[in-house]
């Protein structure tokens, strides 16, 4: 007879259910917060509509040949990209693309050559990528010219280094694949990254779904806007991209191409200013089709900023929020005076940011206390991770379980 006991294989040993390694930070009390809210909001706006920037020079690269790829062509969408820019915003706009032969080289010179021409304290760089991604083993960014680990590459982590080292404030896009393995370090200005998904994330293609294809909507929709933050532009991406609706395949299935887009930032500043996008004036006027807007003065660009930032929390007529908010936990210590309704509704009328940009969704006591909030994605962006402060989800409308 057959041992059964000796075929039968060993179970795994057991792991933990759930992970709870955040529920031992606690932030002092709401009030902390709250400072740290009312720091995300002023990044969020800097400089009230001033453009820091004298010039702009932007670079859109791709690899050459690449429009003759037939899974993913990036060129159409690149070109529209750059019309944008040029004509909407009357940026400087390079289109660089990257030789099969000698590539990092190649494109290392090309990224120098740049710099040294064009960098300044009054300066932006934007740097734009569309093509294939990946993340090697050191968690760092590879572009390469076709998905054969074989095909040419560039190490990019390298040759962004250049850019983190510059007098310049930079605004990376990266549209590819592991685009979150782009995320910068902190380098001598701000650096804002916008990437189509995350580390391991797979972008859609090029088409109504894809991340150019959405970042050149909402450009040519806010050409005509006095100014805009970088991290106002991420939640639009977002709200745009998630409010296309996923087609169905042959068979009925949901075919899910829009991706979530990252965000991150960077500065040796210990609270980093979101760039502001502002149309300027380029050296042909002739390719600009609208004029670069002339601010009134201090009042009116205050009321620019504060209509900004009333929009971020408005609502449909159904009672849906316009732009997409999070949804927060953030754990306090101890037992907190806020769990009485009317004391904490006192508290919360003597903090500006509260009363602006958060809703309260619960409060609870939890061996501390425990409070739920939601608040702006372009917000969210700017405040700093904290392990007390958890993200819980994205949400689209105020919390229907206790409203009327």
């Amino acid at each position: 007879t057959t041992n059964t006991s000796l075929s039968t294989p060993s179970r795994s040993p057991s792991r933990a259910t759930h992970d709870d390694n955040r529920s031992a930070f606690h932030i002092k009390d709401l009030a902390t917060f709250a400072a740290t809210l009312e720091e995300a909001a002023k990044s969020a706006f800097p400089n009230r509509g001033r453009s820091r920037y004298a010039t702009v020079h932007v670079c859109l690269i791709r690899w050459e040949g690449d429009d003759t790829d037939g899974d993913l062509v990036f060129e159409t969408e690149m070109n529209s990209l750059c019309e944008v820019f040029e004509r909407g915003y009357g940026f400087q706009v390079e289109t660089w693309k990257i030789p099969i032969i000698k590539s990092h080289r190649k494109l290392m010179g090309m990224a120098l050559d740049f710099i040294e021409e064009f960098d300044a304290r009054d300066n932006l760089f934007i740097v734009y990528y569309a093509g294939h991604g990946t993340i090697n083993d050191n968690r760092q960014s590879v572009w390469s010219h076709t998905r054969d680990s074989k095909s040419a590459s560039v190490d990019w982590s390298s040759i962004q280094s250049l850019f983190e080292n510059t007098s310049s404030d930079t605004l990376f896009l990266f549209d590819c694949c592991a685009a979150a393995s782009s995320a910068n370090n902190s380098g001598s200005g701000t650096i804002e990254t916008i990437g189509a998904c995350g580390f391991n994330g797979i972008a859609p293609p090029p088409g109504k779904y894809s991340f150019t294809n959405t970042l050149v909507e909402v450009l040519e929709d806010w050409k005509s806007k006095p100014f805009f933050p970088v991290c106002l532009l991420h939640s639009e991406m977002l709200r745009q991209l998630k409010r296309k609706r996923p087609e169905k395949g042959r068979e009925g299935t949901r075919l899910e191409w829009c991706t979530t887009p990252v965000y991150y930032i960077a500065s040796p500043d210990l609270r980093p200013q979101s760039i502001e996008i502002c149309r300027i004036g380029p050296t042909d006027p002739t390719l600009n089709t609208l004029p670069p807007i002339q601010p009134s003065g201090d009042a009116s660009l205050d009321t620019l900023q504060e209509e900004q930032a009333t929009e971020l929390t408005s609502t449909h007529a159904n009672g849906d929020l316009k732009h997409p908010h999070v949804l927060l936990s953030v754990a306090l210590e101890k037992d907190q005076d806020i769990l009485h309704p009317e004391q904490f509704h006192r508290w919360l009328a003597r903090i500006p940011a509260f009363v602006k940009y958060v809703k309260v969704e619960g409060c609870f006591k939890s061996y501390s206390t425990l409070v739920l909030m939601s608040l702006p994605v372009a917000i969210w962006n700017l405040l700093p991770d904290d392990p007390a402060c958890c993200f819980i989800g994205y949400v689209t409308s105020r919390n229907f379980a206790f409203t009327k």
